[in-house]
């Protein structure tokens, strides 16, 4: 019996050590998960803090800048002088000229040189294909795109420009800011030279990865800090119009003033594919009143890298051995960099690799060394912070390790990111480990050390006890046995026999209380039996009953139902009463309603046709304005077109006037050319008189030539040339006589035909006067038609927008008709309803049966 006694003893101990053990190691599990979780939590939190508290100095810094004067006059400066830039590029003045300084006057001239557009087109094309493509392919596992499909969407200004601050640019690739001013004298670099460092010392001093300076009328970006090939390109139909760039410059374009357009982070080709993420804002001059430009800042990724790595310090941040924090956006790839990228990229790419990442999005991450935009995260917490959610949760993560996350939606306007901080769960699970070992050990000890004390403790007091209970046991088992005579017999002295004593008047006291209690109990049952039956009545609806009242304990709950049943009889009697009123209030109210929505009705019918009359009657009247404004456009057009044709008669008569004069002038030149003629015909008869007598002169001559023989041969030879001579000179003058007589004729007919011309002229003349004078009268008469037809049309204009009026006076009256009308008709529908509701609460009521009461 002892070693049995000893064995209970035991295992009670056993149990406690073990259970005692299991709550502390359950307890200090959820305290390491709660202190994880708080940790975690606030890791998150600061780091969201921190990215929010960024943006927010990034939105100020964009807005103090656009605002700023020297920001204003460069955009205005740079805009006007950017569309010039090719030809005042080409521009040289003639003191860079091999010239003659003594033949200039004045100060030197500018000379328009040709521009060598392909010579430029092949330089920036040489620089696209071997620099541009060739980092392009070190930085991305596929292959630049076709740069000439580029190159051909540029104008000849771009490519102007593109030539002289890049490819001509003597600074190597990445550190083409550093070129202040190209080799040239245009305005646009004068500009330049003096807002580049200024806008260049922004970009240092604040680590933004580039500035833009875009024209907001045609999409030029006229300026950018790094001159990357997205320069002086056209946002709106240039090559990279449709990149974040231009959807942000597109945003802001159409913003008010101090507004913020953001675009998220993308791959972006200027920047060889690699992240990049824009905010712009308009930059308004207070000159013009408008927007003149955009400014436009390129976020620098290792910024935020900085913020959510604590620079690459994690175990200073208390993130521990595992922990990190990083920011997935609603395209489900990261925003920062990994901590196991950093820390160790081979074990991670090995690490996405099993997870089930692609091959070519692997290779990315390792050319650009960067899981930015690439690393994809797709879990349960990324679901519910997308889903606005902000929580703790434990699940596997983006490398296959199950996590700690912390998670919660980043509040940027324009960005739908959020913020995760994580701790791997084997890491939180270590101090459990150690916590469950060390108790366990301290169970095990307090175990041993209280069996120990109980068994020597258990055996002293083993023989003392034992009879006592033993003869305590028999006792208790003979009472539940039935047997209530039993009592226990202990004489020790000490508290079993107390115990004895107590547990003797026990059951006297219980055997009392039990008879007591079995008359009570049939008094009880009585009543409930009177209380079921009162029940069953009232749940019949028999608010008549009276249950008897009785002084047990449920007397008062009898009385409360009496009560109960003549309160609600009473609000019943009455309830009935109101709602007979109620009806008959409620069939007076609807007939009324009736008679009003028939009266509502004929009347919306009289505003109707009246509106339709209104409508005919202002139609007829505007088209009436129409016609007597088109009668006063014609009447003045007849006015002017009277007032045309009365200058062009008088210039008619004028004219006739000039040429009767004309006419006259030419008839007496052409008598005295007749008289001439008449003259020369005189002329003619002398010298063929002349040829008559040479001709007889020579005949004579020529005989005595031929009487002298040998010795006249040669005046022989003469006299026959005088002769031929002679003969000559008759010819000429027939044929001059001819001609004469033929002037003469034509002198006549032309002297009789201008005579019959004039006469005519002086006909016309008559005529011209007498419409000119016709043309006056029809001028005045015209001029009062048009003060007529202006009247009128004054007069029904005004009549026109007097039946406008009209007509938008009576629609309001049709529509406040057609208000009434549908307002009585809710009414009727209203009261039908409570007709209704009146008739069935009248039905309710009638299913009670009632006690009658005074009406007193």
């Amino acid at each position: 019996m002892f070693i049995g006694s000893a064995f209970l003893a035991v295992i009670p101990v056993l149990i406690t050590a073990i259970f005692t053990s299991q709550i502390a190691s359950t307890l200090g599990q959820e305290a390491l998960t709660n202190s994880a979780q708080s940790h975690i939590t606030s890791i998150r939190d600061a780091k969201k803090a921190q990215i929010e508290d960024y943006f927010n100095w990034v939105f100020n810094q964009i807005q103090v800048y656009a605002d700023a004067r020297t920001t204003i006059k460069a955009m205005r400066g740079l805009k006007e002088t950017y569309p010039k830039f090719k030809d005042d590029a080409a521009a040289l003045y003639t003191d860079d000229l091999e010239v003659d300084e003594d033949s200039l006057e004045g100060p030197p001239a500018p000379v328009l040189l040709s521009v060598p557009i392909e010579e430029y087109k092949e330089a920036i094309k040489k620089y696209y294909i071997d620099e541009f493509s060739q980092e392009y392919g070190t930085l991305n596992a596929t292959s630049a795109p076709d740069m000439t499909e580029i190159l051909d969407l540029l104008s000849d200004n771009s490519i102007a420009l593109q030539h002289h601050y890049i490819a001509a640019n003597p600074n190597p690739l990445g550190t083409k800011q550093e070129y202040f001013q190209a080799d040239d004298t245009s305005s646009y670099t004068q500009l330049h030279r003096h807002y580049h460092h200024y806008l260049h010392k922004i970009q240092r001093r604040f680590d933004f990865e580039d500035i833009y300076l875009v024209d907001a009328d045609t999409g030029h970006i006229v300026y950018s800090v790094l001159k990357e090939i997205d320069f002086a390109t056209s946002l709106k139909d240039g090559p990279h119009a449709k990149t974040g760039l231009g959807q942000v410059f597109e945003q802001a374009r159409q913003s008010l003033r101090g507004d913020i357009a953001l675009v998220d982070f993308a791959p972006y080709l200027p920047s060889y594919n690699n992240q990049a993420a824009f905010i712009g804002t308009p930059i308004y001059d207070d000159e013009r009143e408008r927007n003149i430009g955009v400014l436009i800042f390129q976020i620098p990724i290792d910024s935020i890298n900085d913020i959510m790595t604590n620079h690459r310090v994690w175990r200073y941040d208390e993130f521990g051995r595992t922990g990190e924090a990083y920011i997935v956006a609603d395209d489900g790839t990261m925003r920062n960099d990994s901590r196991m990228f950093i820390e160790n990229k081979e074990d991670y790419l090995k690490a996405v690799k099993n997870a089930g990442l692609s091959e070519d999005i692997i290779q990315n991450i390792e050319l650009k060394d960067t899981s930015v935009g690439l690393q994809r995260v797709d879990s349960p917490g990324t679901r519910s912070a997308f889903s606005g959610v902000t929580g703790f949760d434990l699940y596997e993560d983006y490398r296959g390790e199950f996590v700690l996350s912390a998670f919660a939606p980043i509040n940027v306007p324009g960005l739908k990111w959020a913020i995760f901080s994580n701790l791997q769960e084997d890491e939180s699970l270590e101090r459990l480990e150690q916590l469950t070992a060390e108790i366990t050990k301290v169970a095990i000890l307090i175990a041993v050390v209280i069996l120990l004390m109980g068994g020597s403790a258990g055996f002293f007091f083993f023989g003392r006890i034992a009879a006592p209970i033993g003869h305590m046991e028999a006792t208790v088992t003979k009472v539940a046995e039935g047997d209530f005579t039993a009592r226990a017999e202990i004489k020790t002295g000490d508290e079993l026999e107390t115990l004895s004593n107590a547990f003797n008047g026990l059951l006297d006291d219980r055997l009392t209380a039990l008879a007591k209690a079995e008359k009570e109990n049939e008094q009880l049952n009585n009543s409930i039996i009177e209380l079921l039956k009162a029940s069953f009545q009232l749940s019949q609806r028999d608010l008549t009953v009276q249950v008897p009242v009785t002084e047990d304990v449920t007397g008062p709950l009898a009385d409360a139902i009496n009560q109960m049943a003549t309160e609600t009889s009473k609000v019943l009697l009455n309830v009935r009463r109101i709602t007979d009123e109620v009806e008959a209030a409620s069939s007076q109210v609807k007939e009324q309603g009736d008679n009003v929505s028939r009266m509502a009705e004929a009347e919306r019918e009289v505003v109707d046709t009246t509106m339709a009359e209104l409508s005919a009657a202002a139609e007829a009247m505007n088209k009436i304005a129409e016609v007597a404004q088109s009668c006063n456009e014609i009447a003045s057009q007849a006015t002017r077109s009277t007032q045309t044709a009365l200058v062009t008669v008088t210039s008619t008569v004028d004219g006739m006037s000039e040429i009767r004069e004309a006419i006259h002038e030419t008839e007496k030149r052409i008598k005295r050319l007749g008289e001439r003629a008449q003259e020369i015909s005189s002329i003619v008869d002398i010298i063929n008189n002349i040829a008559e007598r040479t001709h007889v002169l020579a005949l004579n001559a020529s005989m005595q030539a031929a009487a002298a023989g040998e010795a006249g041969r040669g005046f022989s030879v003469v006299a026959d040339e005088v002769q031929r001579l002679a003969e000559s000179s008759r010819n000429a003058t027939s044929q001059i006589s001819a001609l004469v007589k033929n002037i003469q004729v034509e002198t006549n007919d032309t002297i009789a035909t201008m005579d019959k011309t004039i006469g005519q002229v002086v006909e016309g003349s008559r005529l011209a006067e007498r419409a000119g004078e016709q043309m006056k009268d029809t001028q005045n008469t015209t001029a009062n038609l048009v003060q007529v037809v202006e009247q009128i049309a004054m007069a029904s204009r005004q009549q026109a927008q007097i039946s406008n009026d009209l007509r938008e006076r009576a629609g309001t009256i049709q529509i406040s008709t057609q208000e009434t009308g549908r307002q009585l008709e809710e009414q009727t529908t209203h009261t039908n309803r409570l007709v209704d509701f009146s008739k069935q609460l009248i039905e309710s009521v009638r299913v009670f049966k009632l006690p009658e009461f005074d009406d007193k």
